[in-house]
């Protein structure tokens, strides 16, 4: 087997699913941001204040090649903007198979209605839903280009048994 990314919006359920799925079938995970903050020594909050959103996706950047390096089989929760940036996406397909967990703008704030306040991205404004249809319209395209495309509102646990099944027979 090879890796399986997880790709999509903040709120899609990326860490979630990643970690449900790597104890079901006994897989390595991890997740991007909390990799990133452990390598860092600092919050991607903190980060984003320091460094901006360009110097965020570099250290993502040198993560997720890190990352990749070190681990051989197993499911990653990539930061909902990694794919954007930096030949993120190219690399993430070299090693594996995208998986895009697809979510309803409606869906992702009710989620993150609570929690806003952790994602540097959606602090800067108060307008939630509207703050979220730009990011995805601008990320969308990106994440259409994974190998698989779920539907968070009807995801189950089988649907990821066959997508690893999937994910192992294309990297044979």
């Amino acid at each position: 087997m090879s890796l399986i990314f997880l790709t999509g919006m903040p709120g899609a359920g990326k860490t979630y699913w990643g970690r449900r799925i790597s104890d079901a079938q006994g897989l390595p995970f991890v997740d991007m941001d909390e990799y990133i903050e452990n390598r860092e020594n600092r919050t991607i909050t903190e980060i984003f204040e320091l460094e901006g959103e360009r110097g965020f996706r570099q250290i993502e950047a040198a993560a997720l090649r890190e990352i990749i390096t070190a681990t051989g089989n197993g499911i990653i929760a990539s930061g909902g903007g990694t794919v954007t940036h930096d030949g993120s996406l190219e690399a993430m397909r070299a090693a594996g198979c995208i998986v895009y967990l697809k979510a309803e703008i409606k869906t992702l704030a009710n989620r993150l209605q609570n929690e806003a306040d952790k994602r540097p991205l959606l602090t800067q404004t108060p307008y939630l839903l509207p703050t979220l249809q730009q990011m995805l319209s601008a990320r969308e395209g990106f994440y259409e280009q994974a190998d698989h495309i779920l539907e968070v509102e009807s995801l189950q646990d089988t649907t990821f048994a066959q997508i690893i099944d999937s994910c192992i027979k294309q990297r044979s």
